[in-house]
């Protein structure tokens, strides 16, 4: 699948355990360029088996050994010490669907959750109002539409403000622009 020259050029990247190739206690880890944590390697466009030329070095171990990964599969972790992006060894490696990676992670209690979430950590990134990026009124509009609860019908209220019938209910029931 890879020819030789490649795989010595992976192989030279990785520090292997020191207990020998069969060890499956131990981490190897990746020695070059990482990305979000997870080793990276070139893998020249002759020989590529996806569509980056930059492969995660976990699916190009995954895929030197066992050939291509199928559709909707990904190379997860499964490390003695606890999941370790930088590790390639093969032993530590499975396939499995994005939702086998979050019950996975929720078993492993590594799954960032409650006062460990990222929006708990940084509620600075949470924006409202007119500063979501998903907001179709502005602040002055939530105004005005409040302003005509009992006043108007829904419907004519939310034609003129091109939104949804349901979007005046719950602005008039302050379920939502608090």
């Amino acid at each position: 699948m890879y020819p030789d020259k490649l795989i010595d050029r992976f192989w030279s990247k990785v520090a292997r355990c020191p207990h020998g190739d069969i060890c499956a206690e131990c981490c190897w880890l990746w020695q070059a360029g990482t990305c979000r944590g997870y080793g990276t390697f070139f893998v020249p466009e002759a020989f590529r088996m996806g569509h980056a030329k930059v492969e995660r070095a976990n699916r190009v171990v995954w895929q030197m050994l066992h050939g291509r990964i199928p559709a909707g599969l990904h190379v997860l972790h499964d490390c003695p010490a606890g999941d370790n992006p930088r590790c390639v060894n093969p032993a530590h490696l499975w396939l499995g669907t994005i939702d086998d990676n979050q019950k996975d992670s929720m078993r492993k209690g590594t799954r960032p959750r409650g006062d460990q979430h990222g929006l708990r950590l940084h509620p600075e990134a949470l924006h409202y109002g007119e500063k979501n990026s998903q907001a179709k009124l502005t602040e002055q509009q939530v105004r005005t539409i409040f302003a005509l609860k009992g006043k108007a019908y829904q419907k004519d209220v939310a034609r003129r403000f091109h939104v949804s019938r349901s979007l005046i209910g719950l602005i008039w029931q302050r379920k939502v622009w608090q």
